[in-house]
């Protein structure tokens, strides 16, 4: 039987052979990656084990009818698996076999080894029973290894794991472990490497956790250890923290087994790991990260006599990465930590989810023409800057270059209404900087030197005449002519989308960022200082009801208008009201003699609006043309309640306009110099008028060519399906536009393309369903606390280190010993000082976690990010924290809040 494989045995087995542990060795020695040498005493070995002994129908007997709620119970029955499998005998002379193996593991002399459970389920997503099985360090001896060996598969059969089974709906008869047996090495320092960063979920930066001797003592979280964020790109140490790291395993002086003592003070205050060996570190990491197909590795590690070994690798679980920096890749600035970014600006102009495709189109557009626009207005700084940011789903805009833009562009007083994307704390300040009225000069200058489209008036009649010239550009191809093109041709119209929109934006952002942010704040200082009249909805009046009809009111006016020739027909209204959906009333209409006269009409709106009707800009939300239900939908409302026409309220916010601006306009001349100011007046409002049936009239082109990149962009994905490179037909908007081409051309793992697709996908059904509400700022990658005014008068606030995101209330529940833990109740927030295995049962019952020690490996920390629990490390905790209390816990800032001290 093949009951033993050998790290350098030809060949890799599968994962139900040798465990995920095992499998992972066994794939790093084979890549030459320096592992300490060692041997898996295989799954065949325990299920033969299991049938020689009679074990199955037993052990299938103990567990099937146990109520796994009951601990007493549960602890009884696993007990006697546990102690049957103590004494029942090996298989197949077993115990030569890994005594053969263990001597080859020495020089003439029994080695100390690890002996480790490797389980066939462990580390594969939404099932991690790391940690839950048992390991044993420094065990010598060929009699301890076998032991060591029984104790592994007995481990199966501790109540947290037979609970920990049951509660993920696996079948008892089907658990299996291998063992993985594996030289020690006496480290003088040793950790853990994580390949992404499982707090913040970035995958740019790599995370070091470390302590004196073994890495035991992490694992166990006895230790706070020390912490050191790498770059993942240069390998550089960005930050690092002490720990304190009280205690060091090592080896036992003497037999087996490991000893522990207190770190002497000069050990506790320096840092265990230097920079060089650190960046040795990141590079091997690097190279497993690359031999794992891009999931991100939790790594163990121990460097002795100043050599690094790398003792396992597994997939880092509880963390849902999204890889959001490779949807950053278009980024040509540095993504610098301590810049402000803000929310508001994509909650008045980008609102809705942002899929990673659209945004590395849209974002990339927008970058691409704002470097134009700032070269040319010789806002060199500001050409430079990083402008946005994609966390989750949604965008943000950098603070920091808000606050230089208007400084340069606004003069103080104009400057105050144009601060709404800075931290409340920030807008005075803004707010009175120093206008350089030379530097503003010499962009008007600028402009009127080197460009033809780009002054106040002039820019309008630009756009326009894009439009004009370009509109058969932005409606073409068709999906059926897509259809024809090669995959080049495909990439190659994509890229011709993005650069007509490149260019659309460069001609209309300055009406937008310059003169109409311009023209606003003139006007409203304009009203503050002239108007003495009692009307408080001034400003309002004089900007409604515009002059002209523009494009998109004429869409309301189309689509009422179709509801009005609706009723003429109560056959048709007929349908319309027991229809149950769009696509079951557009053909029965079709089909019905007197509904021709709407169908006309119907197909001249789709021809003329049919890439509208979207709710938000991004590319996956459907248009009208590719969803029915949407004038399905209005068309019922507008029948139902039988609405006044859009022209009619187009008529009175017209003379509504007209009278206020008649008043505002007299109250203006009777000043002195009324004439001239009134003049003055005029010309601002007319400007505004004409900027704002400008925005009305150019987003029905700028929808027209997203609609021609959507189209493109769905032939993409209907390739990638037909291929089957993606899953599903709507994975390809869960991809930037790089990565499609990546996996389009066979550059990118299909296990990474899935691990991406599966975690954005889940938080974009959370943003959908608004379960998840955006930070409203950002400092670097960290929501940040604006302190925007008003003070909480609450007490007891402490800063303490996030290991596992969110945010929860409740009761504050102090257990110092596991004997205690009856004590914790429903969704209560455990405080203690560290977990171990022993604890998990009580995972299921509370609603976060405080921590006194431990890192971002300790078990605690690790199952709060799989149960998806708040975790912050807050030292003295328990001291800090009455029992009882109601807290608030912040796993993304740290903080800690005593709200009530009531029990």
């Amino acid at each position: 039987m093949n009951y033993i494989h050998a790290f350098t045995d030809p060949g890799t087995p599968e994962r139900a052979v040798i465990g995920g542990k095992g499998l992972g060795l066994v794939r790093l020695a084979a890549a030459g990656v320096r592992v300490p040498p060692g041997f898996v005493v295989t799954t065949a070995s325990y299920r033969d084990f299991v049938a020689e002994n009679g074990l199955s129908e037993e052990i299938d007997g103990l567990v099937r009818d146990v109520d796994h709620e009951d601990a007493e119970a549960l602890t009884a029955a696993t007990r006697q698996i546990q102690e049957r499998i103590a004494s029942g005998a090996l298989p197949g002379g077993l115990d030569e076999r890994i005594a053969k193996a263990y001597s080859a593991l020495g020089t003439g002399e029994e080695v100390y080894v690890a002996v480790r459970s490797s389980g066939t389920a462990e580390d594969m997503g939404d099932a991690s029973f790391a940690g839950l099985y048992d390991s044993y360090l420094d065990i010598r001896g060929a009699e301890d290894v076998v032991d060591a060996v029984r104790r592994c598969w007995a481990s199966l059969w501790t109540p947290r794991c037979a609970a920990y089974r049951k509660r993920l709906g696996f079948d008892h008869r089907d658990a299996e472990v291998a063992v993985v047996v594996q030289q020690m090495v006496a480290a003088d320092t040793a950790g853990v490497l994580f390949t992404a960063n499982p707090l913040t979920e970035r995958t740019d930066e790599y995370v070091v956790n470390a302590s004196w001797g073994l890495g035991e003592s992490i694992a166990s979280g006895i230790v706070t250890p020390d912490e050191l964020i790498l770059d993942a790109a240069t390998l550089a140490v960005k930050r690092s923290t002490v720990g304190s790291k009280q205690w060091r395993i090592d080896r036992a002086a003497a037999g087996s087994g490991t000893s522990k003592t207190a770190t002497t003070a000069q050990d506790a205050a320096r840092r265990c790991l230097d920079d060089a060996t650190a960046a040795e570190l990141g590079a091997q990491g690097r190279r497993i990260l690359e031999l794992c197909e891009g999931i991100p590795q939790d790594i163990e590690w121990a460097v002795s006599d100043g050599e690094l070994f790398i003792l396992q690798s597994r997939d880092i679980t509880g963390a849902g990465f999204l890889w959001e920096e490779d949807i950053e890749s278009w980024q040509s600035a540095p993504d610098d930590e301590e810049t402000v970014w803000s929310h508001t600006w994509a909650e008045a102009f980008w609102t809705g989810a942002v899929t990673p495709l659209f945004y590395s189109v849209r974002g990339r557009e927008l970058r691409n023409s704002d470097e134009r626009l700032f070269t040319l207005w010789g806002f060199d700084d500001l050409a430079k800057m990083r402008r946005f940011k994609y966390r989750r789903n949604t965008v943000y805009f950098s603070s920091d270059a808000d606050r230089i833009y208007y400084r340069n562009l606004l003069p103080a007083r104009l400057r105050k209404h144009s601060l709404d994307n800075l931290p409340p704390d920030w807008r005075d300040e803004a707010g009175a900087a120093r206008f350089d009225p030379a530097k503003a000069a010499r962009m008007y200058a600028r402009v009127r030197a080197l460009t033809t489209d780009h002054g106040p008036l002039r820019t309008i009649k630009s756009v326009y005449r894009f439009i004009d010239d370009r509109a058969a550009e932005a409606n073409s191809p068709s999906a059926a002519e897509l259809r024809l093109l090669s995959d080049h041709e495909l990439r190659k119209e994509i890229a011709s989308k993005i650069k007509l929109f490149e260019d659309y934006l460069t001609v209309l952002r300055p009406a937008f960022h310059v003169y109409a942010t311009t023209a606003f704040a003139i006007l409203r200082e304009l009203l503050a200082a002239w108007y003495d009249g009692d009307n408080p909805y001034v400003f309002q009046d004089l900007i409604s009801g515009l002059p002209k009809r523009t494009a998109m009111l004429q869409e309301q006016v189309d689509l009422w208008e179709l509801a009005a020739e609706l009723r003429r027909s109560s056959t048709v209204v007929a349908l319309l009201e027991k229809s149950t959906n769009g696509a079951e009333f557009f053909a029965a209409v079709r089909e019905e003699p007197a509904g021709a006269d709407f169908c006309s009409r119907y197909d001249e709106f789709m021809a003329a609006h049919g890439h509208r009707g979207h709710q938000d800009r991004d590319l996956w939300y459907p248009r009208r043309s590719e969803d029915p239900d949407i004038d399905f939908q209005s068309l019922r409302s507008l029948v139902a309640a039988d609405s006044p026409s859009p022209v009619d309220n187009e008529h009175r916010l017209v003379a509504k306009r007209e009278e206020v601006t008649a008043e505002v306009i007299e109250r203006i001349r009777a000043k002195p110099f009324g004439s001239i100011r009134a003049e003055l007046f005029k010309a601002v409002l007319d400007y505004i008028h004409r900027f704002l049936v400008l925005r009305d009239d150019e987003r029905p082109f700028a929808d027209a060519i997203t609609m021609g990149k959507k189209r493109a962009f769905v032939e993409l994905g209907r390739r990638l399906y037909e291929r089957k490179l993606i899953d599903d037909p709507d994975d390809f908007y869960h991809l930037a536009e790089y990565e499609l081409y990546d996996l389009l051309d066979g550059r990118v793992s299909r296990r990474l393309v899935r691990a991406k697709v599966r975690n954005r996908r889940a938080v974009f059904d959370k943003f959908i369903a608004r379960s998840e509400i955006p930070a409203d700022y950002l400092r670097g990658n960290t929501p940040m606390e604006v302190d925007d005014g008003t003070d909480t008068g609450l007490e007891g606030t402490f800063a303490g280190v996030g290991m596992s995101r969110g945010s929860v209330t409740g009761t504050a529940r102090i257990v110092g010993d596991l004997r205690d833990i009856g004590r914790v109740r429903r969704s209560e927030i455990l405080v203690c000082n560290s977990t171990d295995p022993g604890w998990t049962p009580v995972f299921g019952l509370i609603s976060g976690l405080i921590l006194e020690a431990g890192g971002m490996l300790s078990h605690g920390a690790c199952l709060s990010r799989e149960y998806g629990l708040p975790a912050v490390n807050l030292p003295g905790a328990m001291q800090k924290i009455p029992d009882g209390a109601t807290i608030s816990v912040n796993g993304d800032t740290g903080r800690v809040s005593v709200v009530t001290e009531d029990d």
